[in-house]
């Protein structure tokens, strides 16, 4: 009986232990086991069993491809939809912006017309920058029928054609 020491080095087995134990290897693996694990490198040709070489075969080459154009597609498809959600979230910002600003021109309009005297018409007070932008007001007015010294003001806001702010307000003279 032949004794020799596991890659482990801390125990050692016999060529019996290898061959008969309670799990058998395959013969591939006995005949490794039973010429040392360190001189494996050296031997000239090694037989296979049939599940160990299919293991080693082709087979699984293609399959690292197809994982590998899956995993590119997720990618490609991943980057597609959060570029999608950051040019949603621009356009939304952008569009957000334009309503604040629009609001903000109206409520100035509002202000300064509460300061002017009564009148028929007023003129719209919007900054050179803003008008350059492409935002205009249109200023209506009308007596409240029901009440004297009442006037109803509305103030249209638009950029481009585009209509985004409508503000309603009152002015009382007495």
């Amino acid at each position: 009986m032949v004794t020799q020491k596991s890659p482990c080095h801390c125990e050692e087995r016999s060529d019996e232990a290898i061959s008969e134990g309670p799990m058998r290897l395959p013969r591939t693996l006995r005949v490794l086991a039973m010429t040392g694990w360190e001189g494996a490198g050296k031997m000239k040709k090694l037989i296979l069993n049939s599940r160990v070489r299919k293991a080693f075969q082709g087979r699984s080459r293609g399959l690292a491809l197809i994982e590998v154009l899956i995993a590119i597609a997720l990618v490609g498809v991943i980057t597609i939809a959060f570029l999608s959600a950051l040019s949603t979230a621009s356009t939304v910002l952008i569009i957000a912006d334009e309503r604040a600003t629009a609001e903000s021109l109206a409520r100035s309009q509002m202000e300064n017309i509460k300061n002017q005297p009564k009148q028929e018409t007023y003129p719209s007070s919007i900054p050179p920058a803003y008008e350059e932008a492409g935002y205009s007001a249109n200023i209506t007015t009308g007596e409240v029928p029901s009440r004297a010294g009442l006037q109803k003001i509305t103030i249209i806001i638009d950029r481009h054609g585009e209509e985004l702010v409508t503000l309603v307000g009152y002015k009382l003279f007495l």
